[in-house]
C-alpha cells in the first residue's frame, strides 16, 4: 500500500508542471513533468525526458518531494517521510550532484554513474576508509571495512558476508570487483598499504584479483540493458588469518547461461571471449605461442566481425590474466581450439533423407570443412562425430541382458543434440577453469572467512528460458532478504 501522501486522492490534486515519477515499459521508476492537471482519479498525462507525452494510471505516478536539498540527506532512513517517491528523489539528486553511495542503515544503494569515475577507488580513498578516524560519506568501500573490521573484532558472527545484488546493468559486477580490491589490500600481509604500488605484493593477492578478468571474459556477454553483463552468479569466500592478514580464496560459480552459446537474442551477444578469439585475426603482432590460433581464427572461414560493445578486454588482457593465474600457454592453446571447434559446431547444417525419419550432414563444400575443422581441433575422428550427432542409443533389458538399439535422428533431433554438445564443451571449459583458479588460490587451512555473493541482474526477455527463471526467482529472494533488513534498519 503506497503512503497517503501518495494515494489516488493526491495524484488527482498534481498540477501542469509538477515533477513526478512514472513507471516505463520495465516497471522502472523514472521522472516525467505532468502535462495537463490531472482531473481524473484513473489517468495522468505526463511528459518523459525525451519529450514523448504519455499517459499512465494513476496507480502507476508517484509525486516529487518539494525538498530542494535531498542530496545532502546522506541515509535513506533520515528522510521524512520515507516512501518511494522520498527515497528516489533522493538518489536522484545525489546521482545530479554526482554523489553515488547513499545509505539505508546497514546496506548501501550504489547508483551506476555511467562514467569513469576512478578517483572514487584510488588507494588514498582505500587508505581514507580503512580504519577510519572519523565518519564519511557513504562508499562500497564502507561495506568492505565494516564486514573486515566486524571479522577482526568478532563482533556477532565471526564469518561475514556481503550480498551484491540489483537489476542487470546496476553496477553489481563493478562493484563486487571494487570490494574485492580493497579486501585483498587491507588485509595484505605488509600491514601496510603501499600508495606507490596500485597491486599488492603477495602473489595470492594478484591471483585473487586475476581471476576477475578470466571469469568476466567467460562469463559475461552484451544485452540490450548491459554491454557486461554478468550470465553466472559468483559466490567468492575469502579466507583469512586470525590476524587478519588473507590467506586464499574460494569460487563457486551457478547458473552459467550455456543456451547464449548456441541462441543470442536480438540485440544480444554471445561471450566475451569468443569476439576476443576471433579479433586475433586482425592483430599484427602476438606472443609467439599464440600465432598458431591466430593462424587458425584467419584460415577458419568464420566470421570475425566483432561488435563494438562486445570490447570489455582485449584477449590479450585475458591471455596475461590466465598467465598470471598459472595457466600454462599450450593450456590455453588446448581451450582456444576448442572454441574454435565450438563456433564451428555451432554452424553446422544438417539435411532430411529417409522421407524425415533420418538426417545427414549438409554436402555443401562449407559444411563438410566445418566438419572437418571441428572433428580437427576436438582431436576426434569424422565417425566419432556422425555417431554423436546422428544417431541415438536405445539402451533395453537389465544389467545382464542389455540390449543396445542405434536409431537415426531427425533435422530438428540433431540440432538439438549439436546444440547441447557445444554448451556442454563451452561449461566443461568454464568449469575447469573456476575449478583451476581455486586450485592456485585455495588455502590449506583458515581461520576466518568474508563471503561475497555476486548474483547477475533481474531481466526478462521475450523468451525466458529455465536459467532465466531461477535467476529471477533468486533475486526476488533477495530483494525481499534486502527490504526485511531496511525495514528492521527503520525501527
Amino acid at each position: 500500500m503506497k503512503p497517503k501522501a501518495w494515494s489516488n486522492e493526491a495524484t488527482r490534486r498534481l498540477t501542469q508542471g509538477q515533477s513526478v515519477y512514472v513507471k516505463d515499459a520495465v516497471e522502472a521508476w523514472i521522472p516525467a513533468v505532468v502535462v495537463e492537471e490531472a482531473d481524473s482519479r484513473l489517468t495522468v498525462t505526463v511528459q518523459l525526458a525525451d519529450d514523448s507525452i504519455v499517459t499512465r494510471k494513476s496507480s502507476e505516478v508517484l509525486a516529487r518531494s518539494e525538498e530542494t536539498e535531498l542530496f545532502t540527506c546522506s541515509s535513506l532512513t533520515e528522510l521524512n517521510p520515507v516512501n518511494e517517491a522520498s527515497a528516489l528523489d533522493c538518489l536522484h539528486q545525489r546521482f545530479s550532484h554526482d554523489i553515488f553511495y547513499t545509505a539505508a542503515g546497514t546496506t548501501i544503494v550504489a547508483v551506476n554513474p555511467f562514467k569513469d569515475v576512478h578517483h572514487l577507488y584510488n588507494q588514498h580513498k582505500i587508505q581514507d576508509y580503512h580504519r577510519p578516524l572519523q565518519t564519511l560519506d557513504p562508499h562500497i568501500f564502507m561495506i568492505g571495512e565494516k564486514a573486515y573490521a566486524h571479522m577482526l573484532r568478532e563482533m556477532g558472527n565471526i564469518n561475514q558476508s556481503i550480498v551484491v545484488s540489483g537489476e542487470s546493468g546496476a553496477g553489481k559486477t563493478v562493484s563486487a570487483k571494487h570490494l574485492l580490491k580493497y579486501l585483498t589490500i587491507v588485509s595484505s600481509p605488509e600491514n601496510e598499504i603501499n600508495l606507490e604500488c596500485s597491486i599488492p605484493a603477495s602473489v595470492i593477492e594478484r591471483r585473487v584479483l586475476d581471476s576477475n578478468p578470466i571469469l568476466e571474459s567467460f562469463g559475461n556477454a552484451a544485452t540490450p540493458r548491459n554491454e557486461n553483463s554478468s550470465r553466472f552468479g559468483k559466490f567468492i569466500q575469502l579466507q583469512f588469518h586470525r590476524n587478519g592478514f588473507i590467506l586464499g580464496g574460494v569460487i563457486q560459480t551457478y547458473l552459467l547461461e550455456k543456451t547464449r552459446v548456441v541462441h543470442q537474442g536480438p540485440g544480444e551477444n554471445n561471450f566475451h571471449i569468443f569476439y576476443q578469439l576471433m579479433s586475433l585475426g586482425d592483430m599484427d603482432q602476438v606472443p609467439s605461442w599464440l600465432v598458431a590460433v591466430r593462424a587458425e581464427v584467419q584460415h577458419s572461414g568464420l566470421d570475425c566481425t566483432v561488435p563494438q560493445q562486445a570490447e570489455t578486454l582485449s584477449v590479450l588482457q585475458t591471455v596475461e590474466a590466465m598467465s598470471d593465474i598459472g595457466v600454462s600457454t599450450s593450456q590455453q592453446v588446448s581451450i582456444f581450439k576448442i572454441l574454435l571447434a565450438i563456433l564451428h559446431l555451432s554452424t553446422m547444417k544438417f539435411i532430411s533423407i529417409k522421407d524425415g525419419e533420418a538426417c545427414t550432414f549438409s554436402d555443401t563444400e562449407v559444411s563438410s570443412r566445418t566438419k572437418e575443422e571441428c572433428c580437427r581441433l576436438l582431436g576426434i575422428s569424422a565417425l566419432s562425430l556422425h555417431h554423436a550427432l546422428l544417431n541415438r542409443k536405445i539402451v533395453t533389458g537389465t544389467k545382464a541382458h542389455q540390449s543396445v538399439y542405434v536409431k537415426p535422428v531427425t533435422v530438428a533431433e540433431a540440432q538439438s543434440r549439436r546444440d547441447s554438445l557445444a554448451m556442454l564443451l563451452y561449461s566443461r571449459i568454464f568449469d575447469w577453469l573456476v575449478n583451476f583458479i581455486n586450485t592456485q588460490i585455495k588455502a590449506d587451512t583458515f581461520d576466518h572467512c568474508i563471503n561475497l555473493l555476486d548474483i547477475y541482474g533481474f531481466e526478462t526477455f521475450e523468451i525466458n528460458n529455465l536459467e532465466q527463471l531461477c535467476i529471477n526467482y533468486a533475486n526476488e529472494r533477495l530483494q525481499q532478504h534486502y527490504v526485511t533488513h531496511f525495514l528492521r534498519d527503520l525501527q
